[in-house]
């Protein structure tokens, strides 16, 4: 067995689907289908369970997944250092961070991993709302950054990747009578005032939630504030309520509740770039991020 065939199992266990593991790794599924059937006979175990419509593994599968992509990581790692070395890469990356958005564990992990196979690539950390973010992109300022999908696919020349699924919620005062919502939707919160994070009249997230308002019969009553911080006065003073998600900082506040917020956009967070950006060090960063969470991407 191989790291490419390692691969496919892990792909196709983590998808619990033939057909969408192949198209991940661009395969035809009779293709992917037959590199399991010989892999089960080269380790001599039934590794997934086979039903009319259902796939499952089996407990042998699951303890090699377990293991597997322990190795499998082990290996990206080691060659990813090797490369560093071998490159002695070093330079600047600029990462801009969208406020208010807490990726503390991913953030974490992926530092960490970039101090140790690539320790003469200097970081440095930024954070900005929205378009400030897009504007330092585009000139160049930054090189990549973390932010929210619903913002990253309305821009013209970004290229994205998802690094974490995440539900938008709306943060309300427990005093307000809406507070005992299990699950609300915009127009339950139709009279209510938003506070709405934004530096510009000209804001491509503010104009797509005051169209999906207006769309539900409405129009959204909303005051600008220029960051998360200041919005977030607002809310705790029992003024306003705010779309944020749900590994906000207000999670843990007795006074406030995080309510889920029935799906209106892609919500998860997402590192994008200018396609057009040319340092050389992206990759790389990517390639570290990928590893270090699990994923699997590369610059297009």
């Amino acid at each position: 067995m191989d790291f490419v065939q390692m691969d496919y199992f892990i792909v196709a266990a983590k998808s619990l689907s033939f057909t969408k593991a192949a198209n991940l790794l661009y395969l035809t599924q009779p293709a992917l289908s037959q590199q399991i059937i010989r892999m089960e006979k080269e380790l001599g175990l039934k590794l997934f369970s086979r039903g009319t419509r259902s796939l499952s593994l089996t407990p042998a599968g699951k303890v090699l997944l377990e293991e597997f992509e322990k190795i499998y990581h082990q290996y990206n790692n080691a060659l990813m250092k090797a490369r560093g070395a071998n490159n002695n890469l070093e330079g600047l990356l600029r990462i801009g961070l969208l406020d208010g958005v807490e990726i503390t564990p991913i953030l974490t992990k992926v530092l960490q991993a970039m101090n140790h196979i690539y320790p003469n690539i200097d970081l440095s950390l930024f954070s900005f709302c929205y378009e400030e973010l897009a504007e330092r992109l585009y000139e160049g300022r930054l090189d990549l950054a973390f932010t929210k999908q619903y913002d990253a696919e309305s821009r013209a020349d970004f290229s994205f990747q998802i690094v974490s699924p995440c539900r938008e919620c709306i943060a309300v005062p427990v005093s307000n009578p809406l507070s005992g919502l299990e699950e609300a939707s915009l127009k339950d919160f139709k009279d209510e005032l938003f506070i709405v994070i934004s530096e510009t009249d000209h804001d491509i997230s503010l104009d797509k939630l005051l169209a999906e308002c207006q769309k539900n019969g409405f129009n959204l009553r909303y005051k600008p504030s220029p960051s998360y911080y200041a919005s977030l006065q607002w809310v705790r003073a029992g003024l306003a309520v705010l779309i944020t998600d749900e590994n906000s900082v207000l999670k843990d506040e007795e006074d406030i509740r995080l309510i889920p917020l029935k799906p209106f956009r892609n919500s998860d967070t997402v590192i994008e770039w200018y396609s057009q950006n040319n340092n050389p060090l992206l990759q790389p960063f990517l390639d570290v991020v990928a590893d270090s969470l699990g994923l699997d991407f590369a610059l297009e």
